[in-house]
């Protein structure tokens, strides 16, 4: 074959070549575009919607395949996220602590043992661990780690404790409650005070005389498990000489003294509780929407210098778009965008394990669990979305993941300032997901 001839072959296949890129670039802008325009009709016949008239809307859905938008409206705005603020506080105590954390409380003495004889005070010293007694944790008996308290103080010989039962309870102050929280929220059996110390969610239930019971948080759980501690112990054979009290007690009776409570430098631990993985505490945050548990997180957080706006700025996320006074979402005063959480799904499921992530998995199933147990149910999109539900008055939110005929999305659905009945709007919202991801 002749120079020429060659040259002339080279020309024909890279002009194929060339055109069959060309005709691929083609059909994915035109697909994109009847996506995008799909997707945008869908969009703002929803928004048609009459609850909507008056309403703040936040929307943003990807395709986490080819990182297109599928549809976009006020995506920028930063709105009221109620529970969806969960999100926030999950994703970053996986990416700071990671999946396998556990806290550790422990039983300590500060004396020696003689004679079966305790010479000294016991001592429990609270990490923030929000699961001791919980009743989300899944043990039968909610007392088995003052079992192990139990066992622990046997175990050194000890029958008679000289000194105090002292509970520990100092590690996030004594400002239990964010000063952003509703006065009509404070005391309910939602919106426990956070502290060193929780002990059966920090919730007590009161009888009232016609029968009906009534759930209220403890206004001091360090004191009430020192009670609680020391009756358990001398029921189970224990003498003790001195008294149930608390770090706090006992600094407020050295100022009014004019002395300084310190805790002794020669502790010794002689037991220690642990709690479940931090995957298993994130997910029980995500499924039923435990504030207790998302606040506690969101305190350690704090306690441990980490700025969640400027963990999620380090990894590409506009966090100016994040207002945050709380870790659970009770706060009508915390906002957050569309783009910022579509975002923040978006990294979660890139560099946190994708479907088989602790963060993805953590999310309650459409249709079958937690608080969207009823949400999507009988449509062809049970099953297969995986999301947060955020709602409180005015406010209702849907931020997640959706699978279906071999696509997977991140979306985030904020709405605030609705009009009508919350059952209407969301049964809006369902047809417009189903419309959206067909």
């Amino acid at each position: 074959m002749i120079f020429s001839e060659i040259c002339t072959v080279y020309n024909i296949n890279l002009f194929a070549n060339m055109l069959r890129y060309s005709l691929t670039i083609c059909l994915l802008i035109i697909n994109y575009l009847l996506i995008s325009a799909q997707g945008k009709k869908v969009l703002m016949d929803f928004l048609k919607n009459e609850n909507l008239r008056h309403a703040a809307v936040g929307f943003k859905a990807m395709n986490l395949k080819t990182g297109e938008t599928v549809a976009t409206f006020n995506e920028n705005m930063a709105l009221t996220p109620a529970s969806n603020m969960k999100l926030i506080t999950t994703a970053s105590a996986l990416n700071i602590y990671g999946k396998d954390f556990r806290y550790k409380t422990t039983v300590m003495i500060d004396a020696p043992v003689s004679d079966s004889v305790l010479n000294g005070n016991l001592y429990v010293i609270g990490a923030g661990d929000p699961t001791l007694g919980s009743e989300f944790t899944g043990e039968k008996d909610r007392e088995d780690f003052l079992i192990g308290w139990l066992a622990s103080i046997k175990k050194n010989g000890i029958n008679r404790i000289s000194g105090n039962v002292t509970v520990v309870d100092s590690l996030f102050g004594y400002d239990g409650i964010s000063n952003k929280w509703l006065v009509e929220d404070i005391g309910t059996d939602y919106a426990q005070g956070v502290y060193g110390i929780c002990v059966f969610d920090n919730i007590f239930t009161v009888t009232l005389p016609n029968g009906v019971t009534e759930k209220h948080s403890l206004a001091d759980p360090g004191m009430f498990l020192a009670d609680y501690l020391m009756n358990f112990l001398k029921d189970n054979g224990l003498e003790i000489n001195g008294n149930a009290t608390t770090y706090r007690l006992e600094t407020m009776k050295s100022l009014m003294s004019g002395t300084v409570f310190n805790l002794p430098e020669n502790l010794k631990e002689i037991g220690a509780t642990y709690s479940p993985a931090l995957s298993e505490i994130v997910r029980e945050i995500n499924v039923h929407s435990n504030n207790s548990y998302a606040e506690h997180i969101y305190r350690k957080l704090l306690l441990d210098s980490v700025n969640v706006k400027e963990l999620w700025q380090a990894n590409g996320l506009d966090s100016t778009a994040l207002i945050i006074y709380d870790g659970c979402g009770l706060s009508p005063q915390n906002a957050v965008s569309a783009e910022y959480l579509t975002a923040l799904l978006t990294y979660m499921y890139r560099h946190g394990g994708g479907r088989d992530g602790e963060f993805y998995r953590s999310l309650p199933v459409a249709g079958e669990e937690g608080t969207v147990a009823t949400f999507l149910k009988n449509t062809k999109l049970a099953g297969k979305v995986h999301l947060k539900s955020g709602s409180m008055s005015g406010v209702q939110c849907f931020s997640g993941y959706v699978e279906t005929n071999g696509g997977h999305y991140a979306f985030s659905l904020l709405i605030n300032n609705f009009a009508g009945k919350r059952k209407d709007l969301i049964k809006a919202i369902e047809r417009f997901l189903v419309a959206l991801f067909p």
